[in-house]
């Protein structure tokens, strides 16, 4: 039983930074988004995606 649990928790983790990211990434300036390598239409892409896909 605990080893279920502790799986549940990892999953909600997962998702929970995944959440977090897309938050970040969705304020960022296009200049900050730049100099990771990412563009404007990538991060509408990933922000429009739930938190539970990757």
């Amino acid at each position: 039983m605990p080893a279920r649990i502790d799986c549940i928790f990892a999953v909600v983790r997962v998702w929970w930074e995944r959440h977090r990211t897309r938050r970040q990434l969705a304020v960022m300036s296009e200049r900050e988004l730049q100099d990771i390598g990412i563009c404007r239409p990538e991060i509408v892409s990933e922000i429009g995606k739930p938190f539970r896909r990757t």
